[in-house]
């Protein structure tokens, strides 16, 4: 099956594995989530000792469950025809002509300096996201209101909370679009959403690699005749006026 997948299939259908057999609450592999779910997986003849020696093997975090992230590095590990078709994949990408940009950072403020980072939806229904070391380093309001928050990255880089449960899937609770960092992708909006109370403004980097905040941001000013500015620190750097 992985010979006809391209990288995103690939990692999809590992995701949806993982969906499977984690735990509907906890959002993790435990070991009585893949116990109890070891037959999708062909798995249901493996003895609780291997069972918990597999779990043991991925648990990189040391927390007692598997992860999204160290599920699927599980796998590509116990799978010699999934770690083949990765360098495959890997030796594809090298030859085309593409780079990467960052267009948005949750914790820009706040870096995780070790490997135990994870992004989810907790107990109190935010998204969070945490270190071993750390704890919270970064989160949004609660979800309280919905009934199955569900975090979404979309096509477009928005990255989304909805409820699943809702009457209208299409109406986002959260939505990074709101909280720009440096970058205007197609669909974003600059500037004030009054109701909502909120300020969309862009932020450069402090340098090339380091995502927090730099001097120059760029946003509307509430006036008369609204304007489009760009501050240096809190100085007036550039500003282009409204016209009729």
């Amino acid at each position: 099956m992985a010979e006809k997948l391209d990288v995103g299939g690939l990692i999809g259908e590992l995701c949806k594995g993982f969906q499977l057999l984690m735990d509907k609450d906890k959002r993790v592999i435990t070991f009585e989530s893949l116990k109890k779910n070891s037959a999708l997986l062909g798995l249901q003849d493996l003895s609780d000792d291997h069972l918990m020696s597999m779990l043991k093997e991925g648990d990189y975090d040391g927390d007692g469950a598997l992860n999204q992230m160290e599920f699927c590095v599980l796998m590509f590990r116990l799978s010699p025809e999934l770690m083949e078709q990765s360098q495959f994949l890997l030796e594809q990408a090298l030859h085309q002509d593409f780079s990467l940009t960052i267009v948005w950072v949750a914790n820009r403020k706040f870096p995780i300096k070790d490997l135990t980072g994870e992004l989810m939806i907790n107990s109190t229904d935010s998204i969070v996201v945490t270190s071993r070391s750390s704890g919270v380093i970064w989160s949004t309001n609660s979800f309280k209101v919905a009934k199955a928050p569900a975090l979404q990255l979309l096509d477009s880089g928005n990255l989304v909370v909805s409820d699943e449960k809702g009457s209208n899937a299409d109406v986002y609770l959260w939505q990074s679009f709101d909280y720009p960092s440096d970058t205007l992708l197609p669909g974003m909006k600059l500037g004030w959403d009054l109701p909502m109370g909120l300020n969309r403004r862009l932020s450069s980097w402090r340098n090339l690699d380091d995502p927090s905040p730099g001097e120059l941001s760029n946003g509307i000013e509430l006036h008369e005749y609204p304007q489009s500015i760009i501050w240096k620190g809190s100085r007036n750097y550039f500003q282009r006026w409204s016209m009729d």
